[in-house]
């Protein structure tokens, strides 16, 4: 038996049973916004080499992944060139939703499947989401149009 397989049926066997998916969806979001944190907390992210500490960079990921602008330091002066890539990352994820970014990463994997699996998992997504992938498409083009402007 695979690796995968495995961990699929580990998955199933032991996986919360009364996880809704709103609560998924809220699990994710401060998922995000954590790694964010951990990420800004690194003493390379700041300019000046030292940590900035944990609750600004919590407040500064929190403010970037909800789109909200409010900053503890200024962004320019205080974050290196990793930290406002963090940022920029956080504002492009909270801008675009992270649903919809899995939905991206679902239709670029299947690329690597192979050929009757792809055509399996496009004919049960049109299914579920009829056109929303020609959405996603023109959303994700015109957000990277936005951001390349600013």
């Amino acid at each position: 038996m695979s690796l995968r397989a495995k961990l699929y049926q580990f998955w199933m066997k032991n996986r919360p049973k009364s996880l809704s998916a709103t609560k998924v969806i809220a699990a994710v979001f401060a998922a995000i916004i954590l790694l964010g944190a951990l990420l800004l907390n690194l003493p390379a992210a700041s300019r000046n080499g030292v940590s900035a500490g944990f609750l600004p960079a919590l407040f500064t990921a929190t403010s970037a992944t909800c789109v909200t602008g409010l900053v503890v330091y200024n962004t320019a002066a205080h974050w290196s060139l990793f930290g406002q890539l963090v940022i920029l990352a956080l504002i492009q994820v909270g801008g675009m939703g992270f649903l919809t970014m899995g939905i991206m990463i679902t239709i670029l994997s299947l690329n690597f499947l192979g050929a009757s699996s792809s055509m399996a998992c496009l004919t049960t997504s049109d299914a579920i989401f009829g056109d929303s992938k020609r959405l996603f498409a023109m959303a994700k083009s015109r957000s990277h149009g936005v951001g390349l402007s600013v």
